[in-house]
């Protein structure tokens, strides 16, 4: 009789390391899977703030070129930003911006090739960087 308890006992054990092996292993899994989403997230948060960012800058852009703040050529070309003297520079990181976005860069330019006259184009370059302490 004692050897059957022996191999019972050897059995339970078994058992529970197994059923053990493998809850580790599914926890192990969905904690991978949790830090994967919590990343993809967060890159997300980036793009959108980023997308946001630009579509401020064209508004204030749109707005600085109705009052006469901005002209095309002037304040704007492809080697200098947009910004008029007492205006926040746009192109360096700024306290006002989130975490993510590293500077956000304002052309414009005379459309001459246009059959509007008058016509100006706008670029928006917002260069923005997965934060992951946001």
């Amino acid at each position: 009789m004692p050897k059957r308890k022996n191999r019972d006992k050897a059995t339970a054990l078994f058992l529970v390391l197994a059923i053990l092996f493998v809850v580790v292993a599914l926890a192990n899994m969905i904690l991978s899977f949790m830090h994967s989403q919590s990343r993809f997230t967060h890159h997300e948060v980036s793009r959108i703030q980023a997308y946001y960012a630009a579509q401020a800058a064209m508004n204030y852009a749109l707005e600085k070129l109705r009052t006469g703040g901005w002209k095309a050529g002037e304040n704007c070309t492809e080697v200098s930003p947009c910004h008029a003297p007492g205006d926040i520079p746009l192109d360096y990181n700024n306290t006002f911006y989130p975490p993510s976005i590293n500077y956000i860069n304002v052309t414009i330019a005379n459309q001459t090739n246009s059959p509007i006259t008058g016509t100006n184009q706008v670029n928006i370059t917002v260069d923005y960087q997965y934060s992951p302490t946001l």
